[in-house]
């Protein structure tokens, strides 16, 4: 679903994609702004210019008058973590990916409900200003970047025409769907991974253990690769992967690209598994042949000697 938009030029610094934000009500556990939130009191001070932002943008789509009773609940915004490299590590505990996200770029997301639909507000940290980008860049805006630098800001605001569920919503039905317990179970929100650029929910215990997308994600592979790649109980029509297959196939896209990410292009599903069960078919073959020619060699010296 495509969204009007009023966008800070320094979203197109801080992402490289376009996520829509949401609304948890805890399901899943997704970690979302509240008062025990470091970040909440920073964020709260921004409410003149989110309502700001988000007059503009409903009036532009409307043509109407924004209604002055709208809430912006900071609260409920919901935490992703931006371009981490946790497909790059071997380790898949979950004490790993944490320690990896602790060192990654974050946003917060919340969604506002106007008339039945969802306009989202987007809270960004502002980033360095990038050498290679000033040249396209005027006064003000090197200026308005060096501002913003290590502090939180609305960098997006976006409006869907349909009211959308928000990913911790996601993220219960589809484990519900697969019958998967999540009690136990922490819930992140990731965005910009490699090969995947719209946000996907990984679910661990111990260890990483389902991907979840959040938007479309296009997975390509033979019925029984795709099988594979997911968890016990998952239908064909379910959007939820085994971790641990997703990122094999990410790490494989990179070595028969000489490590060069995509930009969201379709997962191609690893045939590593394949091959290993090729390979244990044609070692079957040969012990098969070579304990036949055994067998005729001795039937063959008995008949000589007997």
């Amino acid at each position: 679903m495509k969204r009007g938009k009023v966008v800070l030029l320094t979203l197109v610094l801080v992402l490289p994609f376009i996520i829509h934000s949401s609304v948890s009500r805890a399901y899943g556990k997704v970690e979302t702004l509240n008062q025990n939130t470091d970040d909440f009191e920073a964020i709260k001070k921004l409410e003149t210019q989110a309502r700001y932002m988000l007059k503009d943008l409903y009036v532009h789509d409307t043509n109407n008058e924004f209604p002055e009773n709208v809430r912006i609940d900071f609260g409920s915004a919901e935490k992703v973590y931006v371009d981490a490299p946790i497909f790059n590590i071997d380790d898949e505990s979950t004490e790993e990916i944490e320690k990896q996200l602790k060192q990654s770029d974050y946003i917060w997301l919340v969604n506002v409900d106007i008339d039945g639909e969802t306009y989202g507000i987007t809270f960004s940290k502002g980033m360095p200003l990038r050498e290679e980008v000033t040249d396209f860049l005027t006064e003000e805006e090197i200026k308005a970047i060096k501002r913003n630098e290590g502090k939180w800001h609305v960098s997006c605001v976006d409006h869907a025409e349909v009211k959308l569920d928000d990913y911790g919503e996601i993220v219960d039905t589809a484990l519900e769907e697969i019958n998967y317990s999540a009690s136990d179970s922490k819930v992140v929100i990731c965005g910009g991974l490699q090969h995947i650029q719209n946000p996907v929910a990984i679910v661990m215990d111990d260890e990483a253990q389902l991907l979840i997308p959040m938007e479309e994600m296009e997975v390509e592979g033979t019925p029984e690769q795709i099988d594979d790649a997911k968890p016990n109980g998952a239908d064909e029509s379910d959007e939820v992967y085994l971790y641990s297959a997703i990122k094999d196939a990410v790490n494989d896209m990179d070595s028969e690209n000489n490590g060069i990410a995509g930009s969201g292009a379709a997962i191609v599903l690893s045939s590593k598994k394949s091959i290993a069960s090729s390979r244990i078919v044609v070692f079957s073959i040969v012990g098969i042949c070579a304990i036949l020619l055994v067998v005729c060699s001795v039937v063959q010296s008995k008949k000589r000697h007997g």
